[in-house]
């Protein structure tokens, strides 16, 4: 988007995502070849330390550096220290031609809050002919709206895009798809980024139905939406999902506990939560269930109630996220008075069994949950759910570690279920496959 204000006020952007494409040239290749007068860096959380790299490599070039980001936008002053000469806070399409204009080397940096884009049908369309490598493309995201007016309390969404929800015409959101398959020549898929698209249930059905009317649906292998609220999920919704092409939708259960839910101010009940995922697994469709471990009010005994909902849901895959404390959210101001914050959150919140981290550290501790109590929950939720694979186990390295950390934290009850779970699960259906091969 940036790309297309700049390209638009006449300026020639290059746009490179380490990301997406890792193996592309070095930084320092791109700076000979291209001498930009200006760079301009975007920082997630979750890429914190990379982002810090590509600065210190581009700093000895001697020109002006711009930052922004989602994790600009929540912890803009932190990074004064970076040494950057620019650090822009929320959506800056409205002001990044202005900055380029006159950008220059600072003694220190210039804070700027951004204009929020009220009108996004003024915007122009993404700029991805500007990225490197754009022709290898394969997943095109997609905005049909912006913002989120709901008050979750572990939410720092109010700090990067507002709480205004703030929707797109559907002839457009069409009308870019239908160019960007002609452009980027390798899509496959599609995913909705949207903070929350279904704030109004009848604005996304529109779109769906026209998505589907189109033949988009047709060209497009997988379609997918990043959020979805349980209590905007009906018949009708998932009957278009389906149509459009969706394979799997991720709900946002949260917890399992009727308190620590309700404290944090979804507006959803548990029982949405439930219909929700009877819609969905009905469908055909696959389930997936976020749950986060340590939000304000929780301990060791309520989070149990998660595990017990995790089974009582039985999805086709979950996510057990620690709660990060962003700055801003009213869990950060409960942990302030009731616990530790032990870490800021510049590491990736969702672990699964897929990831080389077992049991990563938290970010926060309560004067109700302890360190060693959300460990031991995390490790408990991830083996119950059978989230660490058995193909993890058959690693006699990745195997030694799950040990030593079920022994210290005394979950070995949930690892021998677990792996007798997966065992059966497993090499039961090897068993039965061989035996009737060998019978035919």
């Amino acid at each position: 988007m940036l790309s297309a204000m700049l390209k638009k006020a006449g300026h020639k952007p290059l746009v490179l995502d380490y990301l997406i494409f890792p193996n592309i040239p070095s930084i320092d290749k791109f700076m000979e070849r291209f001498k930009p007068d200006v760079a301009g860096v975007s920082i997630f959380s979750a890429s914190l330390k990379e982002s810090v790299r590509v600065i210190e490599k581009i700093k000895k070039y001697n020109i002006p550096i711009i930052i922004g980001g989602a994790h600009v936008s929540i912890y803009g002053k932190e990074l004064s220290a970076l040494g950057v000469d620019y650090i822009v806070k929320g959506e800056a399409e409205l002001v990044i031609s202005e900055i380029v204009k006159h950008a220059s080397k600072r003694q220190s940096p210039n804070i700027i809050q951004a204009i929020l884009p009220d009108n996004l049908d003024e915007l122009p369309f993404p700029d991805f002919k500007s990225f490197y490598n754009h022709e290898n493309i394969i997943s095109y995201p997609l905005l049909t709206s912006r913002g989120c007016p709901y008050n979750c309390s572990f939410c720092c969404v109010s700090s990067v895009s507002s709480k205004k929800w703030r929707p797109r015409n559907a002839h457009l959101c069409i009308e870019e798809l239908r160019y960007a398959v002609k452009y980027l020549p390798k899509i496959k898929n599609v995913e909705i980024m949207d903070d929350n698209p279904t704030v109004y249930p009848t604005h996304f059905k529109k779109f769906l139905k026209m998505y589907i009317d189109c033949g988009l649906s047709n060209e497009i292998e997988n379609f997918a939406v990043a959020n979805v609220r349980a209590d905007k999920i009906d018949e009708e919704l998932i009957v278009l999902l389906k149509k459009a092409g969706v394979k799997h939708i991720a709900v946002g259960v949260e917890h399992g506990d009727e308190e620590v839910f309700d404290f944090i101010g979804k507006g959803e009940k548990l029982d949405d939560i439930k219909m929700a995922a009877r819609l969905i697994k009905s469908s055909g469709i696959k389930l997936g269930c976020c749950f986060i471990i340590g939000l304000p009010q929780d301990s060791m005994q309520k989070a149990m109630k998660s595990i017990e909902l995790a089974k009582e849901l039985d999805a086709d895959y979950y996510f057990w996220n620690f709660l990060a404390p962003y700055k801003g959210t009213r869990a950060r101001g409960w942990f302030e008075k009731n616990g530790r914050i032990l870490r800021e959150a510049n590491e990736p919140l969702i672990f699964s069994g897929s990831l080389d981290t077992i049991c990563p550290e938290p970010y926060a501790s309560s004067n109700i949950f302890s360190l060693s109590e959300i460990k031991r929950t995390f490790l408990m939720a991830m083996l119950e759910t059978d989230q660490y694979k058995i193909r993890k186990m058959l690693n006699p390295f990745w195997l030694s570690k799950l040990l030593n950390l079920t022994i210290r934290y005394r979950v070995f009850g949930s690892f021998i279920k677990s792996v007798h779970r997966q065992c059966e699960l497993h090499f039961g259906h090897y068993i039965h496959k061989h035996v009737t091969t060998s019978s035919d």
